[in-house]
């Protein structure tokens, strides 16, 4: 691997006698595309927590564009270029679609601001929806909406949370084009999934957790045949 955009090194979480994460270590070089699968309650959003700054790790490192940014807060994380969407939208529900993106901006370039969020609406196909409350927005134009205020401050790295789970197929179709176009232009992704197949087709590399640990890694193909991974699925050791 070329030298990694982030590189996290043996994180640890504990929340009372429940190891969430236990020594969890991978990196993400520039422009990959990394997916993060593995059954409920394996350590995915949790890790993703760490990576945020939303939790600091009990132990472990996490490196990004070079410097160590273990324990920072979410603010200075995202300032750094991070950005994170959830499992439901983080949005100001009672804002329209076009103030909303204008909010992400408050502390970023706000003299062009306008003009990105134009462009984000058309991006996102949310131009109709320009005016309209984010809380009368269906479920995947919110995700959308997510996406597009994380994408107003042009992150290097997005951390995407189950960004298709339950959306509409054209919504859908929409949000992997432009993960696949911002990839093309520089930008880096680890996504949690439990669609495979869009894991099959959308990611570079797959790793697997499971009770908070990594247990495999690699290609669709790789992890598909590994022992330990279809025993996680499974609950059993195929013969």
């Amino acid at each position: 691997m070329s030298t990694p955009l982030l590189a996290v090194e043996g994180l640890r979480k504990t929340f009372g006698g429940i190891v969430a994460v236990n020594g969890v270590r991978f990196q993400v070089a520039p422009q990959e595309i990394v997916g993060i699968i593995g059954p409920n309650g394996s350590g995915k959003s949790t890790l993703f927590n760490l990576i945020s700054g939303v939790l600091r790790p009990d132990a472990g490192r996490i490196i990004f564009r070079g410097q160590d940014i273990t324990g920072w807060k979410p603010h200075q994380i995202a300032r750094l270029g991070i950005g994170r969407t959830f499992q439901i939208p983080a949005v100001f529900t009672t804002m329209t679609a076009w103030d909303n993106l204008l909010t992400a901006a408050v502390e970023a370039d706000w003299a062009h601001a306008p003009q990105r969020a134009e462009q984000l609406l058309a991006l996102l196909t949310l131009d109709a929806v320009r005016d309209v409350r984010a809380n009368s927005l269906s479920g995947g134009q919110q995700k959308l909406l997510e996406l597009g205020r994380v994408l107003m401050r042009n992150p290097t790295l997005i951390l995407l949370d189950e960004v298709t789970a339950g959306v509409h197929p054209t919504l859908r179709t929409v949000m992997l084009d432009v993960v696949r176009e911002l990839r093309r232009s520089g930008t880096t992704f680890l996504v949690i999934e439990h669609d495979m197949e869009l894991v099959r087709t959308l990611c570079d590399r797959i790793l697997v957790m499971d009770f908070g640990e990594v247990i495999a890694s690699g290609t669709f193909a790789e992890i598909a045949a590994h022992p330990d991974v279809i025993e996680a699925y499974l609950g059993r050791r195929v013969s």
